[in-house]
């Protein structure tokens, strides 16, 4: 792989054992990045990501004991200052299934296995530099797409093209075009969460008429529906643009405060919900995010 200039690069080393991510950050700063920054527990590292961008993020699942790479998933799915597309490389101390699963799911780009030498890193590094996997967008998930087959008869999730900063930043695309790119992929996503919301709603709607009809319906299930009930009425709101039409923007608006108005007055009061579900589809059929 040719040599690379990694001289405008701005790099996070989050990791939980300080020698090694000593070792990481001085070989990062000695392949020219033009800044590294260092993070050993969780505050600091959400402080560092409110206040500083990120091209390349190296993180460990766990810092001081706490799993943390949950904070990549908010990062994709747009609930940080940060933008949601920085190159995100995680170092996991074995192959645990389990384990692997719950990294995957925050979205990283990249998984390595320790131990690992830093010369093997920052060739990890710079093939994420070459190339990075589309994103899939889900309701509940954002990030690199690595399924290898789709179920029979489901049907596939969106996909956007990430901006790829690391990239950027080799090729030393101005960071005024950089800014843009992510800008316009964001907006994407947020355009694609919000269709996505849109189905799921109706398939909530759907089952909670279901269970209305139901004396015997299953509580725990019904508790399930209104807990992802209120993450998207929280949600979806702020997912609109600023240049959306006043009725779309009202329709998030009532479908959140009836959704919350509803569970106020009586938590298991079924009609009410399936109502505020219904109701905001009706005002939000027709309407496209990118037609806003």
């Amino acid at each position: 792989m040719p040599s690379l200039d990694f001289s405008q690069v701005h790099a996070l080393v989050a990791v939980d054992d300080s020698s090694f991510g000593k070792k990481v950050a001085d070989s990062f700063r000695s392949a020219g990045f033009a800044s590294v920054a260092q993070a050993g527990e969780a505050g600091t590292l959400q402080s560092t990501l409110a206040e500083s961008v990120f091209d390349l993020i190296l993180i460990t699942p766990h810092l001081n004991g706490g799993f943390i790479a949950s904070i990549i998933r908010d990062m994709r799915d747009g609930r940080l200052g940060h933008h949601p597309f920085p190159i995100v490389i995680t170092l996991l101390p074995a192959a645990d299934t389990d384990l692997v699963r719950r990294v995957i799911d925050c979205g990283p780009d990249d998984i390595v296995v320790m131990p690992i030498e830093t010369t093997a890193l920052m060739s990890r590094v710079a093939s994420n530099a070459q190339q990075r996997k589309p994103f899939i967008i889900t309701g509940s998930f954002t990030g690199p797409d690595r399924r290898k087959d789709i179920r029979p008869g489901a049907a596939p999730a969106p996909q956007i093209e990430p901006p790829n900063p690391l990239a950027a930043r080799v090729r030393r695309v101005p960071d005024m075009v950089l800014r843009a790119q992510i800008s316009q992929a964001r907006l994407r996503l947020d355009a694609v969460k919000v269709e996505r919301y849109t189905v799921e709603i109706g398939w909530l709607e759907r089952a909670i008429s279901q269970m209305a009809r139901d004396p015997n319906h299953d509580q725990s299930r019904l508790d399930i529906h209104l807990a992802r009930l209120v993450q998207i009425a929280d949600d979806l709101p702020r997912r609109l643009p600023d240049r959306a039409a006043p009725r779309v923007k009202g329709a998030a608006a009532n479908f959140a405060s009836n959704i919350t108005a509803a569970l106020n007055a009586d938590r298991h009061a079924i009609p009410p919900l399936a109502a505020a579900c219904a109701g905001f589809l009706a005002e939000f059929r027709g309407e496209t995010v990118a037609a806003c």
